[in-house]
C-alpha cells in the first residue's frame, strides 16, 4: 500500500529544529532569540506569522497550528526576525505547493524534496520531509466520486498494533443550510473501538501507537482532500451507521471516532454562520474519545 503522509514543517524550520541542540536559545512571549554563531545566524523566531492569502484564500492564520501525521500540531508558519529588525516569514511548504498548484515528491535515496512546476524541479534538503506518492491519471480527481476512490486504492488498508483493518473512503456534498459543512469525508472501519478504549490485552503503548496511527490516517486524508477541494468547509473522520432492523429502516445507530474539521466549532451552528479557520479534530460528537 502506498501511503500518503502529511507534510511536514518548511526547509529552514527543520534546520533551526536540528540547530538548537548546538546553539543558544531563549524563550520569552512567544519569541525564541537565537545566537548561532557556526551560521551567523543572531535573531529571533516568532510564532506569530502574519496569515497568508493566494488568489483570496487563506492558507495560514496567525496563531494557527499545523497538524501533523502523530497527532500533534506545530506552529502554522514563523517569522524570522534578524538583528537589524527585518523579518522573513517561513511556511509549511505543502501549504505553499497545494495553493501553487505545483506536485512535490520525496527522493529517499538522495534525501531531497523535489518541487516541479512546469519544466522545472527545484530541490533542498530536509531530513525530516515525507511525501505522498504521484497521483495517478486513472482517476478522475476533479470529482468526489473519483477522488474517493483514488484514496480507496492508495490507502484502503490501516494497519496497527490490533491489526490491519480494511478502509473506506466516501465524499458527500451538503446542499442545505441547516448543516454547516461544504463536504463530509466519511472513512468506514470497523476498528474495534472499544477494546482501543478499555481492553486490557493491550498494553498502553500498543494502544496509543494504534492512536498516533488512526490520526496519522485523517490527516493523510485531509491533506489529500482539501488540496482537490480547495477552499471548502470540510468535516469527517470514522464513521459506521447501520439499522438495526435494515428491512424497516427502524433503530439507526453510528459510531463517530476522530472526528475533525476545518471551520468554526460550534454544536448547533448553521452554514452561514461558519467559516474556514485549519485543520482540527473536535471530538464533541464523539462516541469513543482518546485525548
Amino acid at each position: 500500500m502506498k501511503n500518503i503522509r502529511a507534510f511536514v514543517m518548511g526547509f529552514l524550520f527543520a534546520v533551526l529544529v536540528i540547530a538548537f541542540s548546538i546553539g543558544a536559545v531563549a524563550v520569552s512571549m512567544g519569541e525564541i532569540s537565537i545566537d548561532f554563531p557556526e551560521f551567523s545566524v543572531t535573531g529571533k523566531i516568532s510564532f506569530k506569522s502574519p496569515n497568508v492569502e493566494v488568489d483570496g484564500k487563506t492558507i495560514v492564520w496567525q496563531g494557527g497550528s499545523y497538524p501533523l501525521g502523530n497527532g500533534c500540531n506545530a506552529p502554522s508558519g514563523l517569522v524570522y526576525i534578524d538583528s537589524t529588525g527585518g523579518r522573513t516569514t517561513y511556511l509549511p511548504i505543502r501549504k505553499v505547493s497545494e495553493a501553487l498548484g505545483v506536485s512535490i515528491d520525496w527522493d529517499g535515496a538522495n534525501n531531497a524534496v523535489l518541487i516541479t512546476s512546469g519544466n522545472s524541479d527545484v530541490q533542498s534538503d530536509n531530513n525530516n520531509f515525507q511525501a505522498g506518492e504521484e497521483i495517478s491519471e486513472t482517476y478522475d480527481l476533479s470529482t468526489v466520486d473519483g477522488l474517493a476512490s483514488y484514496i480507496n486504492q492508495e490507502m484502503g488498508t490501516i494497519s496497527t498494533p490490533f491489526g490491519d483493518f480494511k478502509a473506506k473512503v466516501t465524499i458527500s456534498e451538503n446542499t442545505s443550510s441547516m448543516f454547516p459543512q461544504d463536504y463530509e469525508v466519511r472513512t468506514e472501519c470497523y476498528f474495534p473501538w472499544y477494546d482501543l478504549k478499555y481492553s486490557i490485552k493491550y498494553t498502553d503503548e500498543q494502544k496509543e501507537e494504534a492512536i498516533s496511527t488512526l490520526r496519522a490516517y485523517q490527516v493523510d486524508v485531509y491533506d489529500l482532500v482539501s488540496q482537490y477541494l480547495p477552499g471548502k468547509k470540510l468535516m469527517g473522520g470514522y464513521y459506521l451507521g447501520y439499522y438495526k432492523y435494515p428491512n424497516t429502516q427502524v433503530g439507526y445507530k453510528s459510531t463517530r471516532v476522530f472526528y475533525w474539521r476545518n471551520f468554526t466549532d460550534g454544536i448547533t451552528v448553521e452554514y452561514p454562520d461558519t467559516s474556514i479557520t485549519y485543520f482540527h479534530f473536535y471530538n464533541i460528537f464523539d462516541d469513543y474519545v482518546f485525548d
